[in-house]
């Protein structure tokens, strides 16, 4: 898989590298002798000045956006995060120095405590915020994955965002569902907050994917995938919610083979008629008016943004890797800005229907991608028949590979134990 930088705002850059350029003694375009110069040299030397102003506007362009995602890859390495600050002393009030001076403790949210509601299992992965362990729900004896966050995060913009949304629009069948937010309290002064979900059996698409013989989906298997998750987008774009980072590992599979996103770890809830500004995602998955609002200020987005990713996921899942995945971070936004969409590496393997879907979802001007709804009466979409078989075929599989990852369960215990 490519170096996947982790879900994360892409904010301004700090200090940007210096470059230094070949100085030239003359400008062989600038000078222009006007005397001995025809009028087609002079439409010439116009042309050369025109096209050495648009490379300088592309470079800035393109120096601006790089600045802003380095800033996001020192933010995800150990060794350029900012040192920690200690906390400044408390100021006391004073006839000098009013209430508004002095230094506020952050209010932490009231959540409930989960002893006797929640049972914590075994560690089952780990997030983009946190620890993943799996758990049973004592009331409702439902299996659940809880993600557990330190309690200081609570009053971060990311959680408190992630966390309204998941408590108004995980109803849909086809989103994992929210079994709420608590606080443990023990031990004193380390507490922990728990953010209960649908436990999804199955796994995620990648690890699906890998499991597979040639790394890749059948084509109605990728039809019936694609169709679920168009339906739950279909609802979040509903509700004016823009999920921001589709990709295959955030879409994850029930024992059952049923489809369910996850992840609204970067998801943006718009009032109507607003739009996205702040560039967030995945950089292999991201639209190419997403890396524009990472290079302009003024530049936004919508929920189409979403779609694109899905087409790039769609490739995922007929080729165990998204598109572009050996290249790097910054060389993926010149080819998504400047190059074709991405396709297959070899259409001809695959259908005239599934070809033309990626062709709607990849269209590079957002206003000439279809949505949601709109997809979901596209031939490869609508065509797709014999689900139970699909999700028959799908449920076999995840049921081999649990069943040899619970048989490498026992043996390591037993190697442990002896």
């Amino acid at each position: 898989m490519s170096k996947t930088l982790k879900t994360s705002k892409i904010s301004k850059m700090s200090k940007p590298k210096k470059i230094k350029a070949k100085t030239r003694k003359k400008d062989p375009i600038a000078i222009v002798e006007l005397g001995n110069t025809t009028e087609e040299d002079a439409n010439d030397n116009d042309y050369k000045i025109f096209n050495l102003c648009l490379q300088s506007l592309i470079f800035t362009f393109l120096v601006k956006m790089l600045r802003k995602l380095r800033d996001v890859f020192c933010s995800c390495l150990p060794c350029c995060r900012q040192p920690e600050t200690t906390e400044a002393p408390e100021i006391p009030e004073t006839p000098e120095t009013p209430k508004a001076l002095k230094k506020e403790k952050p209010k932490t949210c009231k959540y409930e405590d989960p002893r006797g509601i929640l049972k914590l299992g075994e560690a089952i992965g780990e997030g983009a915020t946190g620890l993943v362990c799996k758990g049973c729900h004592l009331k409702t004896n439902d299996t659940v994955a809880i993600k557990i966050i330190n309690a200081e995060k609570a009053e971060d913009k990311e959680i408190k965002n992630e966390i309204e949304i998941l408590q108004s629009y995980t109803e849909h069948k086809n989103i994992a569902t929210f079994h709420g937010v608590y606080l443990n309290p023990v031990p004193k002064g380390r507490e922990k907050l728990w953010i209960a979900m649908e436990y999804c059996g199955g796994g995620n698409i990648v690890e699906l994917v890998s499991n597979t013989p040639y790394r890749s989906f059948h084509e109605t298997w990728i039809a019936y995938i694609i169709r679920e998750v168009l339906r739950a987008l279909k609802y979040l774009h509903g509700q004016q919610v823009v999920h921001c980072d589709i990709k295959g590992l955030n879409i994850a599979l029930t024992e059952d083979a049923r489809v369910r996103l996850i992840d609204f770890g970067v998801s943006q809830k718009l009032n109507q008629g607003d739009t996205c500004k702040d560039p967030v995602g995945t950089p292999h998955w991201l639209a190419p008016e997403v890396w524009f609002a990472a290079g302009f200020e003024t530049a936004t987005y919508d929920y189409k943004c979403d779609i694109w990713s899905l087409g790039i996921t769609a490739i995922e899942m007929a080729e165990g890797m998204c598109p572009l995945h050996s290249i790097e971070p910054e060389e993926v936004c010149i080819k998504i800005l400047y190059d074709d969409p991405p396709t297959l590496r070899f259409p001809s393997k695959w259908s005239t229907e599934f070809n033309s879907f990626l062709g709607r979802c990849l269209q590079k001007d957002p206003k000439l991608r279809p949505s949601a709804g709109q997809l979901l009466k596209d031939p490869f979409v609508r065509k797709l028949k014999n689900v139970k078989t699909v999700r028959t075929e799908i449920q076999n599989l995840i049921s081999r590979i649990n069943k040899a990852r619970d048989a490498e369960f026992t043996i390591s215990e037993s190697n442990f134990s002896n």
